[in-house]
């Protein structure tokens, strides 16, 4: 058995360093990447919190080079330079998280990173790709960018701080917005959202399980929330609610939206977030994990380069 270094879940709230976890070989439909940079999530935090699986990898976003091609696979190839949305702590399957020397990567789930763009800045695309397609083009149903709305959508922004903030999204959108997505989701986020959504009604999506009692002050909206590892078209086999059965449709979602964020990439169409770029490798990410915990970290992404 090949093995490297790696990242894994041990008790709860806590990520281990090992050694010798397994070089996994790739699946027809998947790539064996060496990876170079990592990126972290708030999921992060949270799966190891509430989610940990003992010995599985974790992490959900990396970028790296090819070195092995599933049969499979056609659109990209060994050598290429891509990132990648991945499983971490999959109870399934314990190797392919995303925080190791070495990484798994779904061929539906990954972009060729263009020429113009660093590793560190691409490490961060994967999951922001795969959350923000689903919620926007899939839950949302609003127009794909290469079918693009014939009547622009207007754009503003609200200070959330303020009490009447929903009240005001309202006033400026006729009293017709119908489309909301929700990043924060907690009950204040959620209730925004709600003031803000037109007296018809709407769809709301949000990024985690959402809070009922606000749910229910308006039936006429349509309340759901994400479990994007469904993406990968297999069980998700987590505890409780974040469990989904397999879902081809998904799959087949994530198989159309990967490819056209690459071609919005190589057109220079899709921009990353800013990051903030960490030393220490793998062995450093519990210290970002603990600020993410914490709440230290704002309007940037803690990325880690591990080659």
């Amino acid at each position: 058995m090949r093995t490297q270094e790696a990242l894994v879940g041990g008790a709860l709230g806590h990520y281990h360093l090992i050694n010798d976890a397994e070089i996994p070989n790739p699946d027809p439909d998947m790539m064996l990447c060496k990876v170079a940079v990592v990126a972290l999530n708030p999921a992060d935090a949270k799966m190891v919190d509430f989610s940990a699986t003992p010995g599985s990898v974790g992490g959900n976003n990396f970028a790296g080079e090819v070195i092995e091609v599933g049969d499979d696979v056609t659109r990209l190839r060994k050598g290429d330079r891509i990132f990648a949305m991945s499983f971490e702590l999959n109870p399934s399957n314990k190797t392919t998280g995303a925080f190791g020397t070495y990484a798994l990567a779904s061929a539906d789930l990954s972009c060729k990173i263009p020429d113009w763009m660093s590793y560190e800045e691409a490490s961060t695309m994967g999951v922001a790709v795969g959350t923000a397609g689903t919620a926007l083009f899939q839950a949302l149903e609003l127009p794909l960018p290469t079918s693009p709305a014939k009547k622009p959508f207007a754009a503003e922004t609200f200070d959330y701080h303020s009490p009447t903030c929903g009240t005001e999204i309202r006033v400026y959108t006729g009293n017709a917005l119908a489309h909301v997505l929700d990043c924060v989701t907690d009950a204040a986020t959620m209730k925004i959202c709600y003031e803000g959504i037109g007296t018809a009604g709407g769809k709301y999506i949000a990024l985690d399980p959402f809070a009922t009692h606000v749910q229910y002050t308006r039936r006429e909206v349509q309340a759901n929330w994400l479990m994007i590892y469904s993406l990968f078209g297999k069980p998700v086999k987590l505890a409780g609610v974040y469990g989904r059965p397999a879902s081809p449709e998904d799959r087949g979602f994530a198989a159309r939206l990967f490819p056209i964020a690459e071609q919005l990439l190589s057109q220079g169409l899709l921009k990353p977030h800013p990051i903030e770029i960490r030393s220490g490798g793998l062995k450093g990410i519990t210290d970002g994990i603990e600020d993410l915990r914490k709440g230290r970290v704002r309007a940037k992404k803690l990325v880690y380069p591990v080659a």
